[in-house]
């Protein structure tokens, strides 16, 4: 779910929602932030998502304003692994998409 003004977005994950939301709307809650950009030190966290297609989400994720920090690379175990930085500087990894089966 997104908002048509682009400042709140959830994504259902099972038990848990995932909600991002722009800075504005944070501070117009009256909660205090700590805004961070591309230029100074990520925060000690990251989001990691899975895509069918890796290169068409670093394209669409750098269209919307991020930043590709590590470009794609094959891991040990297969999986296709890039890390980006989005609008807000926090750590975003997309990878290509796994089994259950990590072995």
């Amino acid at each position: 779910m997104a908002t048509e003004d682009g400042r709140y977005a959830q994504l259902a994950t099972g038990d848990v929602a995932l909600a991002f939301a722009a800075a504005s709307a944070i501070t117009e809650l009256g909660l205090p932030m700590k805004t961070m950009s591309n230029d100074t030190p990520a925060a000690p966290v990251q989001f990691a998502f899975e895509a069918e297609d890796v290169a068409l989400a670093i394209e669409q994720f750098v269209a919307a304003g991020g930043i590709v920090v590590n470009q794609p690379e094959t891991r040990p175990w297969g999986q296709v692994v890039a890390h980006l930085r989005d609008i807000n500087g926090f750590i975003i990894e997309i990878g290509s998409i796994q089994s259950d089966d990590w072995s």
